[in-house]
């Protein structure tokens, strides 16, 4: 199903590009969600009088994910003090939702778990890790975690 992104998707495209999708992704998650529309004449018409004020959110919410990854990286390397053993083994393991509570705790920024991008598996030893955050599109960048054992 083609269709005319809203917005920039990663491993879609850019605001006002054309792409084809299948057909279920479209119907129960772009087009509800609002981030395409179906590619018609109608819809293609309503997108180029929409074009500037979209290119102006999409500014607009490119300049608030680089302040919010530039708040990530001041408070970077974050100190996370969890129960170990002595071999240097956690008891449990460092998972997402533990790195996305610690950014939250430290910086007061709500966020998502979807921009905190690490092993499925998580840490299960001390020591420094890098964790890649991603608040929007294609604003990467990388922080520091250094698990220490208590």
């Amino acid at each position: 199903m083609k269709v005319i992104l809203k917005e920039q998707l990663n491993n879609l495209g850019t605001l006002g590009q054309i792409v084809d999708v299948k057909r279920g992704y479209a119907r129960n998650f772009l087009i509800p969600t609002g981030k395409v529309l179906r590619l018609n004449k109608e819809n293609l018409e309503y997108f180029k009088t929409k074009k500037q004020e979209l290119e102006q959110e999409e500014q607009s919410k490119l300049r608030m994910a680089k302040e919010m990854l530039s708040t990530f990286q001041k408070f970077s390397p974050y100190s996370l003090e969890v129960r170990s053993g002595e071999d240097g083994r956690l008891f449990g393991s460092i998972l997402v939702k533990d790195v996305v509570n610690l950014l939250q705790k430290t910086t007061g920024l709500s966020i998502g778990k979807k921009i905190v991008q690490m092993p499925k598996k998580g840490f299960r030893e001390l020591g420094s890790y890098p964790i890649v955050v991603s608040p929007y599109g294609n604003v990467f960048g990388e922080i520091i975690i250094n698990i220490i054992g208590i």
